[in-house]
């Protein structure tokens, strides 16, 4: 690249610290740290992000599965609140299709920490896990991801609405699943590496 006076597309990570954590938080606990992880629906991992339409703030919630790093489930909405979660964590689910009880890992939001998303959690048989305080990097896959897609397909486009912006979403959620390698998977595709653990 250096050779031919190319310069790669990056972009800064920015976290907003969720300010004010209410004391009932503190009983969730970072339980991935301890474990290895061995196979599919083990431990899923989700995070928000924001994007804009028109200068505008939208906010964009998804779910991976840690294993496969395919992306599981997607929702976007114009504020960041327990609904937004539970959509994107619905929405994986129904990608699975077949039940599971995956630990799901996430930062210490308060759309992540709130009475009715842990109440969805708990009632799907799914365990929570989250951040050490001020450790972003617990869930650096997920940061991982937010950031490859902002350097991809976001960064340096316009999008004068909504619909568009979606669009765009879920042509990226299918390139980065069945098309872009992965040197951690063996330069497969998430996809490929799915199927080849029986997905």
């Amino acid at each position: 690249m250096r050779d031919n006076g190319l310069v790669g597309c990056a972009t800064t990570l920015h976290r907003t610290m969720t300010a004010g954590v209410n004391k009932h938080y503190v009983s969730v606990s970072n339980s991935v740290r301890s474990i290895t992880i061995t196979a599919p629906n083990q431990v899923w991992v989700g995070d928000i992000t924001y994007v804009s339409v028109n200068g505008k703030k939208r906010y964009l919630a998804t779910v991976m599965d840690r294993f496969t790093r395919e992306l599981l489930g997607w929702a976007l909405g114009r504020r960041r609140t327990c609904s937004l979660t539970r959509r994107a964590m619905a929405a994986a689910r129904a990608f699975r299709v077949e039940p599971c009880s995956p630990i799901f890992h996430s930062d210490r939001g308060s759309e992540y920490l709130g009475s009715s998303f842990k109440r969805y959690l708990s009632s799907a048989g799914i365990a929570q896990s989250v951040n050490r305080p001020n450790r972003m990097t617990d869930n650096s896959h997920m940061e991982s991801w937010n950031k490859s897609m902002k350097s991809e397909m976001y960064h340096r486009r316009v999008f004068n609405s909504e619909g568009a912006l979606r669009r765009a979403i879920s042509r990226y959620i299918d390139f980065y699943n069945v098309v872009r390698l992965h040197s951690s998977l063996g330069y497969l595709t998430p996809r490929e590496y799915a199927a080849q653990q029986g997905m």
